[in-house]
């Protein structure tokens, strides 16, 4: 199992653009692919055009 990080402090940068293009890639040579976005503004899911009921600071600090 491969891991791929896209992290960097400064904002602006295409850090969500960038993870998606990733992802999306990956999923076209059907392979499995797992996106997390830890990011507060949780850029990726607009990306990907979803509406999650919960985002992941809620699911990590929170019951659901």
């Amino acid at each position: 199992m491969r891991k791929i990080c896209v992290a960097l402090s400064k904002g602006g940068v295409r850090k969500s653009l960038t993870s998606v293009s990733i992802s999306h890639g990956i999923a076209l040579l059907k392979k499995k692919a797992l996106l997390v976005d830890t990011d507060d503004q949780g850029k990726d899911d607009f990306l990907l055009g979803i509406n999650p009921p919960h985002g992941l600071a809620k699911v990590l600090n929170e019951k659901i």
